[in-house]
């Protein structure tokens, strides 16, 4: 995705040296590393660091699909949560491949240049610094996942 990342934002960067009109994304593209998309990043990461903190106390809840929590035996909840469990640390995989990804591109960047490429020169600190915002909110994610699956554990919630 970095060597793909770089070929298009070449591209791009000489279709508009030429006079070229680009569209929405092809301009995000030629931009390289536009800050504008890591806001949805920094804040998924905040809220993912502040559902960590308030897990620490957290009491078991009914998850989708069950009404009431009194009503329902203890292994429908334990079913219902062992569900949930698998869903969300199917999403945190994609959040982790995401953020390796974008770790990946910037060591590709950094390569390049060091080679000489004045594109990826020009391009690397924002590079770098979505790179720094990636690995801050995957950090959150991760703490928040560590918590939740260890209070899983002490619901007696195990993975299958």
């Amino acid at each position: 995705m970095g060597w793909a990342s770089f070929i298009l934002q070449g591209g791009y960067v000489d279709q508009f040296r030429r006079g070229g009109v680009l569209n929405g994304w092809e301009n995000l593209l030629r931009q390289g590393a536009p800050w504008q998309l890591l806001i949805p990043v920094a804040a998924a990461g905040l809220l993912a660091f502040i559902g960590w903190w308030r897990l620490a106390g957290a009491q078991p809840e009914p998850t989708l699909g069950v009404s009431r929590m009194e009503g329902a035996p203890v292994s429908q909840l334990r079913a219902s949560l062992r569900r949930e469990r698998q869903i969300v640390t199917a999403a945190l995989e994609v959040v982790f491949a995401l953020a390796t990804m974008v770790g990946c591109r910037f060591i590709i960047y950094l390569v390049l240049a060091l080679g000489g490429s004045a594109l990826a020169r020009s391009t690397l600190m924002g590079v770098f610094i979505e790179a720094l915002v990636w690995a801050l909110a995957g950090g959150g994610f991760w703490l928040w996942k560590c918590r939740y699956l260890g209070k899983l554990e002490s619901w007696g919630v195990r993975g299958t």
